[in-house]
């Protein structure tokens, strides 16, 4: 990904479902770092992948949204009540 154009931090990430499952490395990546911290960077996003914490991360947010959604309905609730 060309991103040097806009931030000079490095990044790696993941992107897509199944097959269609990509790395994405940013150019800043490769220019500010050797072959071997590239390697290891790039080993660890697999490792995310191969202990599946990208699912687990986005059952967590979702968890999260229903629970704030429920939240939010306690309140407006509560508030309903107060103004009557």
């Amino acid at each position: 990904m060309d991103s040097s154009k806009c931030s000079t931090k490095s990044n790696v990430f993941f992107t897509g479902f199944g097959r269609l499952l990509r790395i994405v490395l940013f150019d800043t990546l490769m220019k500010n770092h050797s072959v071997e911290e590239s390697t290891s960077i790039l080993a660890r996003e697999m490792g995310h992948f191969k202990l599946r914490r990208i699912i687990k991360q986005m059952i967590l947010s979702f968890v999260s949204a229903g629970m704030l959604f429920v939240l939010s309905l306690f309140a407006n609730k509560s508030q309903a009540l107060a103004n009557s």
